[in-house]
């Protein structure tokens, strides 16, 4: 995965001490962590899921579903290691998780190896993702997912969405309380339409808009394997 902003993340001990790692992955914490937890667990997650974590960087949601499901079913990848490190050795410590967190679950990678582990997976999840990612990237994301999900098995995954009859070429400002950032189509951070979502997944899934709440404005789509 393609994201400079990450690959020049690096923490000082004393940046760590003060999370500065958590405002690098968009801040909330708590607000998003428990987010995560709920939106998943509403549409399907349970103790016993099989659950992949895509994208997972220092476990802002990753604490809330170590905690929840059953040990060794919380799997996680992402494209920087720096962030893993920190989760790993900060925040997974600080929840004092290290007896349910199996660091084989665990993958750095940027070629989107969601069949790496062998496992059938329940959900896939994710959170900010491909709102950094080009249609190319989702589109070839969901092509490695369906060999590795269950029958019925759930794709849940934010975008920042703009309407149907706006000018996709355009900028977009998105503003939450006091949050605001400009997206655009062919830069990071991307926007797009559920239309163009909605033609790049075939007849073995089906896909649905959801209008769950989230902090910064984005929208949730539920993809579900048939």
């Amino acid at each position: 995965m393609i994201n400079p902003y990450y690959d020049k993340l690096k923490f000082t001990e004393e940046e760590i001490k003060k999370e500065v790692h958590r405002v690098s992955v968009g801040g909330i914490w708590e607000e998003q962590s428990n987010l995560q937890l709920n939106i998943c667990k509403k549409y399907g997650l349970t103790p016993e899921s099989k659950f992949l974590d895509f994208g997972c960087g220092c476990f802002r949601g990753g604490v809330k579903f170590i905690e929840f499901l059953n040990k060794g079913n919380y799997y996680g990848i992402d494209v920087n290691n720096e962030l893993m490190r920190v989760g790993v050795e900060h925040e997974i410590v600080k929840a004092n998780l290290q007896e349910k967190l199996v660091i084989d679950n665990l993958l750095i990678n940027d070629n989107f190896y969601v069949d790496f582990f062998g496992i059938n997976f329940d959900i896939i999840f994710a959170q900010s993702v491909f709102t950094h990612l080009t249609l190319n990237h989702f589109d070839f994301f969901i092509q490695k997912s369906f060999n590795v999900l269950k029958t019925n098995g759930k794709l849940l995954i934010s975008f920042w969405l703009i309407e149907e009859d706006e000018d996709i070429t355009k900028d977009k400002i998105f503003t939450s309380d006091n949050f605001s950032i400009k997206t655009r189509y062919i830069f990071d951070a991307f926007h797009y339409k559920f239309s163009q979502l909605e033609k790049i997944i075939d007849d073995r899934w089906d896909i649905k808009l959801l209008d769950d709440y989230h902090p910064r404005k984005q929208k949730f789509i539920l993809i579900t394997k048939k």
